[in-house]
């Protein structure tokens, strides 16, 4: 990838002008209601955006979390989940995110 980072930035801008706004689809038959939000992506090298996207789908809800990093030429895509598939914390995010990195530059 030549510019991580211009990805990212496109990512984001596609993202974020969804912020705030409810989308609505169909599901196997089942209404599904879509919603983006930003999530902290501090703590990690390089340049981090965090984003979740919480949905409905008869009437059960999720968020799914899901990162972008990009540095050293490398684009990193994680979706950080506890064993009990609830989020981790902000400060787990970064350690596990960077820890990611560190690897993929080897």
């Amino acid at each position: 990838m030549s510019d991580p980072e211009k990805t990212i930035a496109t990512i984001d801008d596609a993202i974020s002008a969804c912020y705030g706004q409810e989308a609505e689809t169909s599901i196997n038959g089942k209404t599904a209601t879509m919603e983006w939000e930003p999530a902290p992506a501090s703590g990690v090298q390089g340049t981090a955006k965090g984003y979740v996207m919480n949905a409905t789908v008869n009437y059960v809800s999720t968020s799914l979390p899901m990162y972008f990093v990009a540095g050293d030429g490398l684009l990193i895509v994680t979706n950080v989940i506890s064993g009990a598939g609830e989020r981790v914390s902000d400060e787990e995010f970064a350690q596990l995110t960077q820890a990611a990195a560190d690897t993929a530059r080897g």
